[in-house]
């Protein structure tokens, strides 16, 4: 019921039939409570609760209904409304409640602001996490972060990401979960991670003319400035050497952004094709990729002894939520002697249209 019950008019006009009046209102009220019975809520100062009808004179206002759905919405505004007091990592009373041993625990249902560095044995996410986005050369380290079911970590959004750097650093330790195994970034159950970095138009693109040994300067084809790409970026440069001669790809950094063009820190070591090159008489574009390696958000980890035993860091999704990783690095990363361990892994997700990784850097 969404609208106040009225008696008809000739019932108020007619002194004698009182007593139907009252059976009416009677009538009413047993309404209303088998009403509230099945989950409405009564507000009798609703908007809907006056009557304006001269059969209405001198009688209180009916009472209001409002359905289920509204007293729903009601909670959820008061849910959302004590979300909004998060808690500051650097100040939070609770913080070294939840950290027994130094392993971290987000508790249901509460908020806390990542506005520190922090360096704790493991991290598990079962509120919200959100990563200050105003603070810059945060990092996150542990043995493993896990965001549980029903838990959320935010490191910016798609509309304000994290342009500042981010660093979500995993050590090398003792500690391991019997799903995820040891050294992993993760979430498992209705777990939600968002992780967005600065974003790029495109992460790559190619030589226009030829750079010589020793070069500087490198032509390319598309706009540097309007890709995204900044001075201090670090950028790696595709081999155009014949394997038989051991060609590799290095990697530099941007001194500076111009038309078309970057100015690297360090020399080219070998020659690298660009453009068009002229084969039997047919041209083709023959050119090396330039692709931009650097990222906002960084996640790494101890790598001393990845090169003899295979393992670095790994991340990891299963169960009903979703990870959205956009423009983000990885990098000292996957488990060769473990199957299932690698630098980014949807696990057997199925239809999630919420996954995301889009413009990752795997180093």
């Amino acid at each position: 019921v969404s609208a106040p019950v009225h008696a008809p008019a000739h019932l108020s006009r007619a002194p004698a039939m009182a007593p139907l009046r009252l059976l009416w209102v009677c009538l009413a009220t047993a309404l209303a409570a088998r009403a509230l019975g099945a989950g409405a809520v009564a507000d009798p100062a609703g908007p809907t609760g006056e009557c304006n009808e001269p059969a209405c004179a001198g009688r209180p206002p009916a009472p209001v209904l409002l359905q289920r759905s509204s007293a729903l919405a009601l909670r959820a505004d008061a849910a959302g409304a004590s979300e909004a007091a998060a808690q500051l990592w650097s100040s939070a009373s609770r913080l070294q409640a939840g950290c027994g041993w130094g392993h971290c625990v987000v508790p249901a249902g509460e908020h806390w602001v990542l506005d520190t560095s922090i360096h704790v044995e493991t991290l598990t996410v079962q509120g919200k996490l959100t990563w200050d986005t105003s603070k810059d050369d945060l990092e996150l380290k542990a043995g493993y972060v896990l965001v549980d079911s029903g838990g959320h970590l935010q490191v910016g959004t798609r509309d304000a990401p994290m342009d500042r750097k981010a660093i979500i650093y995993i050590t090398k330790g003792p500690h391991s979960h019997p799903e995820f195994g040891h050294r992993f970034f993760g979430g498992r159950g209705s777990a939600k991670i968002d992780i967005h970095g600065r974003e790029l138009k495109r992460t790559w693109t190619l030589l226009s003319r030829t750079a010589a040994a020793g070069s500087t300067v490198l032509h390319l084809k598309d706009d540097p400035a309007a890709l995204g790409w900044r001075a201090g970026d670090r950028i790696g440069v595709a081999t155009t050497t014949p394997h038989t001669k051991r060609g590799e790809s290095t990697v530099h950094t941007v001194a500076s952004v111009g038309s078309r063009s970057l100015t690297l820190n360090e020399p080219l070591r070998a020659e690298h094709w660009g453009g068009l090159r002229e084969i039997a008489g047919r041209r083709f574009e023959m050119a090396a990729e330039v692709v931009n390696m650097e990222r906002s958000v960084l996640i790494t980890g101890d790598h001393d002894d990845i090169q003899w035993t295979g393992e670095g860091l790994h991340t990891m999704m299963m169960g009903s939520g979703y990870m959205d990783m956009r423009y983000a690095r990885v990098e000292h990363c996957g488990q060769r002697p473990l199957m299932g361990r690698y630098c980014l892994h949807f696990h057997v997700m199925r239809r999630c249209p919420r996954c995301v990784f889009q413009g990752n850097a795997v180093v």
